[in-house]
């Protein structure tokens, strides 16, 4: 059995024309109420693929006026869904217009700073500077398995450096990080 195919009407609808005129004046006058992300040529292909939606979905509706009051429609609840969105994001969000950086430069356990890091990792024990610029300049050397019984970390930095003892690395980076 032939697949059927959809058999088109006389009339199509056409975006150029009045169906873009009236799309970009109502961005014009409602595009406030949608994210401040979106510039105008963003909400303006929204609505052309909303438009696209449209007149497939609705293949029938050969009465231009029709067609414009579905459109219409669906742009409008499109947009009231975005100030929806808008008035829930306002409550959790703040606004600021400054760099959120620039707020907390101050801080010190800031991830934007990270003077105190190095201030703290150069406090830190001669083994423990040793394992990071192993870490830095040859991590290869810790994904290598070690021909004997499985290693923790721990031992796998023990044997690489050399170190004596029972240096417990994995504390140490704790303790600096948590400073």
């Amino acid at each position: 059995m032939p697949k059927r195919t959809r058999v088109r009407l006389r009339w199509t609808p056409q975006w150029e024309g009045s169906v873009e005129t009236w799309t970009r004046k109502f961005i014009r006058k409602n595009g406030w109420r949608a994210d401040r992300i979106f510039e105008p040529d963003d909400l303006l292909h929204e609505c052309y693929l909303t438009f696209i939606k449209i007149s497939e979905m609705y293949p029938r509706v050969v009465d231009p006026p029709h067609f414009m009051s579905l459109y219409k429609r669906a742009i409008w609840n499109q947009m009231h869904d975005r100030a929806r969105y808008m008035r829930l994001k306002k409550l959790i969000h703040i606004e600021t217009s400054e760099d959120v950086s620039d707020l907390f430069i101050a801080y010190p356990g800031e991830t934007t700073n990270e003077g105190y890091l190095r201030a703290a990792f150069a406090e830190a024990p001669k083994e423990l500077q040793m394992a990071f610029s192993l870490m830095e300049t040859a991590p290869e050397k810790l994904r290598t398995p070690c021909p004997g019984p499985r290693e923790n970390l721990n031992m796998k930095l023990r044997r690489i450096l050399g170190v004596e003892g029972q240096f417990d690395f994995a504390r140490a980076i704790r303790d600096i990080l948590s400073l």
